[in-house]
């Protein structure tokens, strides 16, 4: 029997800017969903890119090990565009050698 229970799954590790390292779980599909829904999204609409950008970014960072949550109000305080930008790209690199890799 298959146990899904017992699949450790690999976790991403991300110190942000005030020291705090999380280990970040690998997506589940809605937020997958969300993230790739950013690539389909209208550049003129750069209010509409943003917040779905803040929101992926508060979904990744609070999947993380330990349980601890990351509230929007963080990511715009302490994040800036390029650095949820790369934390995006960086995490779905992660995800896409964890799903091609499963070893």
């Amino acid at each position: 029997m298959l146990d899904l229970s017992k699949i450790n799954g690999e976790h991403f590790s991300v110190k942000l800017e005030n020291g705090t390292v999380l280990a970040l779980n690998p997506p589940k599909v809605s937020v997958l969903n969300k993230i790739m829904a950013l690539s389909g999204v209208d550049k003129a609409d750069a209010l509409e890119t943003y917040n779905r950008l803040l929101e992926c970014t508060e979904h990744i960072l609070s999947s993380n090990k330990d349980g601890k949550k990351i509230k929007r109000e963080f990511v715009e305080e302490h994040f800036d565009l390029m650095q949820m930008q790369v934390l995006l790209t960086e995490y779905l690199k992660w995800v896409m050698n964890v799903r091609h890799d499963p070893n």
